[in-house]
């Protein structure tokens, strides 16, 4: 058997060499890598029959190196190792084919039961393609012989063109879209000769040339497998461009031993033309009654029914089957109807009469149930006789309109007492004209006080500045103004805060006819709001803790390393201090120093002092900078998380942006590099601090999660998140640019609207673009648009006045 080789891809060198040796025993080769790269060089210069590869790798994921060897090099199984049982990424990496999988820390046997488990398998999938392999050449020995029954189903056809040469219907035979065959039937009936026919170019000539396309695809699809006959009625088209309708059946057949098509046909081009114009004429009457809305009822002199349409069995709940040839007296009109009797009954005396006549009166439905009618009267000539055509709508509706019309006004009033919100109408000219028991207990001015006053004067503590702005433009636009937030103070003095609507009442004629305005107290709404952004902040800082404790990590890990270095160093050193200081005692008492100086030697070669005097300041230097970068990210998650106030304080954009780009490192560092432009002479704004970082904070996750929709998780080429600061004039303008997936055009006008996500459930709650523009624009006065391009990136752009605002 060959020696088994083997590849390990792991950063951990000392894991590798435990493997390599390992393997070395057990007869394998083995090679190791730290790296993804290296590792596809490796296996692309050598042929490994198994990997071993960890989860998580300096430039990926091992998941990643699984899909690369799946795809290039399929014969080489794989080995997954992990430090975490993670479920989700083992069913990830049994999906893609993995061979086995191994936790940190595991027993060196249960890597040589997997491995060779792994191998065993590999082989088993060897022996399979070998197996294929044969059975492909079985496959052909057995077309061989299916190829020598076509031969000999070739020698009856010369029987079969005698049989259609005489046939009384036209045939055609044609291969693609070549006539090979066409009988004298066939030429008669589109006017060429036989000859003619045999030197188309194409079939479809015989075809009208807007149904070349649809003809084309039926014949292909009909070529691409045995099908069944194929029986329709199609038009074609004859040689003097006259138009037919054949009755035609397509079967597939041998023709001099290739498959070909014959296509039959008969013309029957005068029975369509008789088809049709019966079909015109019947649709026009069916257009006429039985689509009508209004049943369609016609009686001949005696009052017996002769025509029902679908309607009148709608209205009457009487089947066609049921009222034909009965009379309309004791079925739709019962004895005690007088009016209508009276009025058909002078109708039938008339016997014909020009005009129509049209009447309310009550009829009954199936089952005896009363409603009211409109009947439309008038008398039609039909085969000498004269018959009553009735058309009758069912008013049911409109008479309880009617009825409900009455109550309306009553029930609109009871309404609007009852209503919770602040209900206010006002005229074109300003003045009140209601106010409900609402805003008398909200404002504090009772309706007697203010109704026929102008708005402006009534006695209501609210931001009027505000309302007056709202009133103007919904007069002038015509359409609905919505302002938030509007201070009052209740008749007890306490303030409140409204969100008022204001609708424009319209005429008919769509003119103005006054103003409806509503408010709603959103007072608790918006103590509601506050404490969801801070459920919010507290939700970021949560998913940001797990690559803040990654990020202190990595650098206290080398600070503890070196001190581990430095200690042991001056381990050696301080027995080198011991022996010198043995030496210096024997010198003073003059005692033989040969020995103890050959001790102190060999000691100082084992010590390699020049190796410490040259490595021990860098381990320093290294430890003291893995120092700065845990004091650095503990300083930005301080600045970060700034307990909230209600005033604002002189904020340095600048020195918050980068804090959050530190604390957000391990959201984005393995999908974009980050790149900033910011502004040195930016001046400093009048900020919420904790609010604002909050919003930074969206800006820069949404930025990664969208880089990593496009890239992946960095194991491609990472994306680019950008981040500059400009002042402007009174404002600074502050601009997060990704280059990942852009925001689809249908979605762009739902971005900033509450609890609206794209990502998948449990991925996103949709409130972080709703709070931050909630945070800017009503909290800060400023402003936050975004432009988008799909498939290049988005830029959220943020503008903050300058100064107290």
């Amino acid at each position: 058997m060959d020696e088994k080789r083997i590849l390990v891809v792991d950063d951990d060198n000392v894991l590798c060499e435990i493997l390599k040796g390992l393997f070395k025993k057990k007869g394998y080769y083995c090679a190791t890598t730290p790296d993804i790269v290296t590792a596809m060089e490796l296996v692309g210069s050598q042929k490994f029959d198994l990997a071993i590869c960890d989860i998580k790798l300096p430039n990926g994921s091992g998941l990643d190196l699984l899909c690369k060897l799946r795809e290039s090099y399929p014969e080489t199984a794989v080995i997954m190792i992990t430090a975490l049982d993670d479920p989700e990424k083992a069913a990830t990496a049994l999906d893609l084919g993995i061979s086995g999988y191994l936790i940190k820390p595991f027993p060196l046997n249960q890597v040589l039961i997997v491995v060779e488990n792994a191998l065993r398998k590999q082989d088993l999938e060897n022996q399979e393609k070998e197996f294929r392999s044969n059975l492909e050449y079985l496959v052909f020995e057995r077309t061989s012989e299916l190829e020598g029954a076509i031969e000999r189903l070739r020698e009856s056809e010369s029987q079969f063109r005698n049989l259609i040469e005489g046939s009384v219907q036209g045939i055609l035979i044609f291969r693609g879209l070549k006539a090979l065959f066409a009988n004298q039937a066939f030429a008669d009936i589109y006017g060429y000769s036989r000859d003619e026919v045999l030197e188309m170019e194409t079939v479809l000539a015989i075809i009208p040339p807007e149904k070349h396309s649809d003809a084309d695809e039926v014949i292909n699809e009909f070529n691409k497998e045995n099908k069944i006959p194929f029986h329709t009625v199609l038009e074609g088209i004859r040689k003097d461009g006259q138009r037919i309708w054949l009755d035609s059946l397509m079967i597939q057949i041998y023709w001099e031993g290739e498959p070909a098509i014959q296509f039959t046909c008969s013309d029957i081009t005068r029975r369509k033309l008789h088809e049709r114009e019966l079909k015109e004429n019947e649709q026009k009457f069916r257009t006429i009654t039985e689509l009508a809305n209004d049943a369609i009822i016609m009686t001949d002199s005696e009052c017996h029914i002769s025509y029902w349409n679908a309607a009148a069995e709608k209205i009457f709940n009487y089947s066609k089957k049921e009222v034909m040839g009965r009379l309309t007296n004791g079925l739709i009109f019962y004895d005690n109807h007088y009016d209508a009797f009276k009025k058909l009954e002078g109708l039938r005396q008339a016997e014909r009469f020009e005009d129509i006549r049209r009447f309310d009166v009550f009829a009954v439905r199936k089952g005896g149930a009363e409603f009211p009618i409109e009947i439309s009267l008038s008398s039609v000539p039909l085969k000498g006789k004269i018959y009553t055509v009735a058309v009758v709508r069912d008013i049911s509706e409109r008479k309880k309109a009617e009825r409900n019309l009455i109550e309306a006004h009553h029930e609109l009033e009871t309404i609007l007492s009852g209503i919770s919100s602040i209900l206010i109408c006002i005229s074109n000219t300003y003045v009140i004209t209601t106010w409900n028991k609402v805003a008398e207990l909200q404002l504090g001015a009772p309706a007697s006080t203010v109704l026929g006053k102008r708005i402006s004067e009534c006695a209501a503590e609210w931001e009027w500045d505000k309302i007056d702005k709202g009133i103007a433009a919904c007069l002038e636009k015509m359409e609905p103004v919505i302002i938030d937030d509007v201070r009052t103070k209740t008749s007890d003095s306490r303030e409140r805060f409204l969100r008022i609507v204001l609708s424009p009442i319209k005429t008919v004629e769509n003119e103005s006819d006054g103003i409806l305005l509503m408010g709603d107290d959103v007072t608790d709404r918006k103590k509601l709001e506050f404490h969801l952004m801070q459920s919010q902040k507290l939700e970021s800082i949560g998913q940001l803790a797990a690559g803040i404790a990654h990020e202190i990590n990595t650098p206290i890990q080398y600070v503890g390393d070196n001190i581990h270095f430095i200690q042991d160093s001056f381990s050696d050193m301080d027995m080198l201090r011991v022996k010198h200081n043995l030496l210096m005692e024997y010198i003073e008492k003059d005692l033989p120093t040969d020995n103890l100086i050959q001790e102190i030697k060999q000691q100082l070669e084992a010590t390699e002092i020049d190796y410490l005097e040259e490595e021990i300041p860098k381990a320093l230097e290294q430890a003291l900078d893995g120092v700065e970068r845990v004091s650095k990210i503990v300083r930005s998650m301080k600045d970060f998380s700034h307990p909230g106030t209600t005033e604002k304080t002189a904020v340095d954009l600048n020195k918050a942006l980068d804090s959050t780009i530190t604390i957000s490192r391990n959201e984005w560092k393995y999908v974009a590099e980050m790149e900033t432009d910011f502004d040195d002479s930016l001046p400093l704004v009048q900020c919420l601090p904790g609010e604002i970082n909050q919003v930074f904070l969206n800006l820069i996750t949404n930025a990664a999660h969208a880089i990593k929709d496009v890239n992946g998780n960095g194991n491609n080429e990472k994306g680019k998140i950008r981040i500059s600061t400009r002042c402007c004039g009174n404002s600074v303008d502050i601009r997060f640019t990704d280059t990942g997936c852009g925001i689809p055009a249908h979605l762009r006008h739902r971005i900033f609207d509450p609890f609206f996500t794209t990502k998948e459930v449990g991925k996103g709650t949709g409130q972080g673009l709703s709070i931050s523009r909630s945070m800017i624009v009503d909290k800060h006065g400023g402003a936050i648009s975004f432009e988008s391009e799909e498939g290049k990136g988005s830029t959220f752009i943020i503008q903050l006045p300058i100064g107290q605002n």
